[in-house]
């Protein structure tokens, strides 16, 4: 569906708000990680509000967070060409890459 609605004009401008995130998704997978970790489970004794909240709250809660992923990385690609974590992965990769002398 989203690679038919890409092809299309009006669905390919609707798409392009999801660019961002694409740019930054070891970043933001990263930090939904914790942050759901942080809001939901036991094991960093926070909030722990696993099942304390209903299934539209934490949709809620996803929505929240999405949007807020969406605009940081809106924000943080104007400065810099890649996410923070995709940039080190980078550096790691080719450092991990060139042969040694």
């Amino acid at each position: 569906v989203f690679v038919r609605a890409y092809q299309h004009p009006r669905g390919k401008r609707v798409l392009r708000f999801f660019n961002p995130v694409g740019r930054t998704a070891l970043s933001n997978y990263i930090l939904q990680s914790v942050f759901y970790l942080t809001l939901f489970y036991h094991c960093t004794h926070l909030l722990q509000l696993f099942g304390k909240i209903t299934m539209a709250q934490t949709f809620l809660v996803a929505l929240f967070l999405f949007a807020l992923q969406t605009g940081i990385s809106y924000l943080w690609l104007k400065k810099h060409p890649q996410g923070p974590l995709e940039s080190l992965w980078k550096k790691l990769s080719y450092r991990m890459a060139k042969p040694r002398a």
